[in-house]
């Protein structure tokens, strides 16, 4: 009976899926003047799907549905005038879990991370560019690989490695928190390697400025973390202990990890998704 109700919800998924693509490459059209009728219904189908691989424990579905309700969810309350890049990687969304439901078998090798980022980061604001950030670590809190191979072995370490980075204004203070509220949520699930407060001005750091950092090691994974602590991801900075070199006195290390920053950006103007829907649909035409 599981089965014949799985081969149910992975049908009328994909009906689901196949119905609302023509709807969101209109939602392109509309600009800040979005039709709240055609954003619901790709809104309640994406709720829908999320439901289902919920209750079949369909993990990689559920998690791509859920950030792209969230993004559909303020396209549809006014908080976000959908564009070109959101447009684009709602479209891929689509082809991905289009992939998930017609080969649920194959979904181990279906990746979906960097596509969840993409659309978290599109909830946040309305266009991204991604800038790199370079730190140090060994020259800003005195890392090395013997400090986190034994941060891993302790009791509440793990074998994931973040350098978290709290704004001093927007992360703490406008939400009534303190560093030590920081450390006090974060002894329950991992090991604080290193902690400092950057005031603005402090000129030894000065990419981090106004800035609270943390370097912990934990066995939660980035998404867990980011969800307990309610913070974004990209304020959680992933690192491997393969990426430090040996330190000495004569050659120090130079260990550097890289972040993405948020910017709002105007998107470039270039052929429209929809266009480009359907240059891709005649060449495949084409190819048959």
């Amino acid at each position: 009976m599981d089965d014949e109700i799985l081969k149910l919800f992975l049908e009328e998924a994909i009906e689901h899926l196949e119905g609302i693509e023509n709807d969101i490459l209109a939602i392109e059209t509309m600009g800040e003047e979005v039709d709240s009728e055609v954003v619901n219904r790709v809104f309640r189908a994406i709720h829908t799907i999320k439901g289902g691989a919920g209750f079949f424990a369909l993990n990689k579905i559920q998690e791509l549905t859920h950030v792209a309700e969230n993004l559909l969810d303020k396209i549809r309350h006014g908080e976000i005038a959908p564009n070109r890049g959101i447009i684009e990687v709602l479209l891929e969304t689509i082809d991905v879990l289009l992939k998930l439901v017609t080969e649920p078998d194959n979904a181990d090798e279906v990746e979906v991370f960097a596509l969840v980022e993409a659309l978290g980061k599109y909830t946040v604001v309305g266009a991204v560019v991604e800038v790199s950030l370079e730190i140090d670590l060994h020259k800003v809190f005195g890392l090395t690989e013997d400090i986190l191979s034994k941060a891993s072995l302790t009791e509440r370490g793990g074998e994931h490695y973040f350098l978290l980075i709290f704004d001093l204004d927007k992360d703490l203070q406008d939400e009534g928190k303190t560093a030590a509220d920081i450390r006090e949520e974060l002894e329950g699930v991992s090991f604080i390697i290193e902690s400092e407060t950057f005031e603005a001005g402090n000129s030894r750091e000065e990419k981090l400025q106004n800035c609270f950092c943390l370097i912990i090691a934990s066995i939660a994974e980035k998404e867990m973390l980011a969800s307990f602590l309610s913070i974004a991801s990209e304020q959680m900075i992933l690192f491997d202990v393969d990426d430090l070199k040996e330190t000495t006195a004569e050659a120090p290390a130079e260990v550097l990890v890289k972040s993405r920053q948020i910017e709002v950006i105007a998107p470039p103007v270039t052929q429209s998704t929809a266009s480009k829907k359907e240059t891709k649909k005649a060449a495949s035409a084409k190819k048959k």
